[in-house]
């Protein structure tokens, strides 16, 4: 049966209306009737850490929230749990390397650090936790260099140009020396480029292996890679060298220059020069009486991927004596 996407919709808007409206009118009521009553509640507390000393760092994870007991009235204590939470703050900015805070001690020294509407509510007392350990080391920033977690696959008829780099190749790591002498290198996201046809320019993040300590600047890098299409070039006047002559006599090849076809990248092939492709025949490891063609060897730049028809193929040798 066909059923409309508007139907649908309304459908889904009248259920969570459903369950919406008799949530409200429920905390409508409790305020009604508990909200002149006073009650003694346990409210989970964030805890705000002010800096430590500018050359030092926490190098431990501490609570981020406290069980407080607090007593008001109902509407109060329901506005502060929902709406206007309180807040503990913790100064540890006298701390130089290890301490370990008793929070019950430490806000009856300082009850001005626990924020809340003290018109409303009681501060009663820290349920949890009981202690707060602080662990400080020596703040330092530290140079690491990335490493690209990355696979690259280009379209058919197409060539990446050497490596694909990262830019910048070099990052700087601040957090405490003690975790930071532990990396060598930071890693990029994994990566996964496929059907690649034009130039690579990719925004990859980096991983933090320690969140909590570590900042890393910029934390973002670009891959920066060159893709081309592959073609072929008929390259001429490719000179035909001789390896290792005889001593005392002259020898004539014929002929002396060839053309070789490559295939590569356009443009690097498109920039290639006869001298930079080795055509040779090496007369001590080949010479043979009475033989005139020989079969040269060919080497060829990096830049090209392979040769495939040398013309002619065959190289005439012939010694004149003295």
């Amino acid at each position: 049966m066909y059923r409309s996407r508007k139907s649908g919709k309304k459908t889904t808007l009248g259920r969570s209306l459903e369950l919406i409206i008799p949530f409200l009118l429920a905390s409508l009521l409790w305020l009604i009737i508990v909200g002149d009553s006073e009650y003694s509640i346990v409210i989970e507390t964030p805890i705000e850490v002010y800096d430590p000393r500018p050359d030092k760092v926490l190098k431990n994870k501490i609570a981020k929230h406290a069980l407080v007991r607090f007593k008001g009235r109902g509407a109060s204590l329901f506005i502060a749990r929902y709406f206007d939470p309180p807040k503990l703050i913790l100064d540890i900015s006298t701390i130089q390397r290890q301490f370990q805070i008793n929070l019950k001690e430490y806000y009856e020294k300082y009850p001005h650090r626990i924020l809340f509407s003290r018109e409303l509510l009681t501060f009663q007392e820290i349920v949890f936790p009981d202690i707060i350990e602080i662990n400080l080391d020596n703040k330092v920033t530290k140079e690491m260099p990335v490493r690209l977690n990355q696979s690259v696959q280009v379209k058919p008829g197409y060539l990446l140009i050497g490596k694909v780099i990262a830019q910048p190749e070099v990052v700087e790591i601040t957090g405490p020396q003690s975790l930071l002498n532990e990396y060598s290198l930071i890693e990029t996201e994994l990566i996964r480029l496929r059907e690649i046809s034009g130039n690579i320019l990719y925004k990859a993040s980096l991983i933090n292996p320690q969140p909590d300590f570590f900042e890393i600047k910029p934390d973002n890098i670009t891959l920066i890679g060159e893709v081309q299409s592959i073609g072929e070039r008929l390259i001429y006047e490719i000179p035909v060298e001789i390896k290792n002559p005889p001593e005392k006599q002259t020898l004539r090849v014929t002929p002396e220059k060839v053309a070789l076809r490559v295939i590569g990248a356009n443009k690097l092939i498109n920039e290639l020069h006869p001298e930079e492709i080795e055509v040779s025949i090496d007369y001590a490891a080949q010479w043979i009486p009475n033989k005139l063609d020989y079969l040269p060897s060919v080497k060829v730049p990096e830049s090209v991927l392979e040769w495939r028809e040398l013309i002619p193929n065959k190289i005439e040798v012939v010694v004149v004596r003295e």
